[in-house]
């Protein structure tokens, strides 16, 4: 009886914390996924590939064979915005990184202000490198989105507008996040 009890007090001793993680974070932790930000300025293309499949490991369910590398290349503000749409919360001289993952993901952990589907065959993740995180996750289901930056015409085209690139980017402030709102102008 007294093997039993203790049987049980193991059990629920291992159950109830798995339960309180969460499934998810649990299979993180087993996988071996952790992406650990920090600043990615002078990383190499391989190290910044590396933190990208980190990244989608610990935030991304994946069926199927492992992810792998569409695009992987520093670009500016103004380039990003080329292919995906002006925005104010760029400044002209960020570093940027944007990584093109193919796979089947399913969405874990990502914020319901992001681009990215429940389920995704393409994930962009735009790494601003002095940050060391993704400013920018995009996901499509068919690949939309990422022909023409993949130059991949077997992808389906674009078929929405995308905002107009800004002229001019305000100067980056050294050691201040950019912000997501800008303030009311006075």
């Amino acid at each position: 009886m007294r093997k039993i009890i203790i049987t049980a007090i193991v059990l629920v001793g291992i159950i109830v914390p798995l339960a309180i993680l969460g499934g998810r974070q649990v299979q993180t932790l087993l996988a071996g996924c952790q992406f650990i930000p920090g600043s990615m300025e002078n990383k190499s293309a391989a190290e910044i590939e590396r933190a990208a499949l980190d990244y989608a490991c610990a935030n991304f369910e994946t069926v199927g064979p492992a992810p792998r590398v569409r695009l992987n290349r520093m670009m500016s503000p103004k380039e990003y915005m080329k292919f995906y749409g002006g925005s104010d919360t760029f400044c002209q001289d960020q570093k940027l990184a944007l990584v093109i993952l193919e796979g089947d993901f399913k969405e874990i952990n990502i914020s319901s202000m992001t681009a990215v589907p429940p389920s995704a065959k393409f994930v962009g993740l735009l790494f601003d490198l002095k940050l060391g995180t993704p400013t920018s996750i995009m996901g499509s289901q068919t690949g939309e989105g990422f022909a023409e930056i993949l130059k991949d015409p077997s992808l389906p085209r674009r078929t929405s507008r995308l905002a107009p690139v800004p002229d001019k980017l305000r100067a980056c402030t050294s050691g201040q996040v950019q912000p997501t709102i800008m303030p009311p102008n006075r």
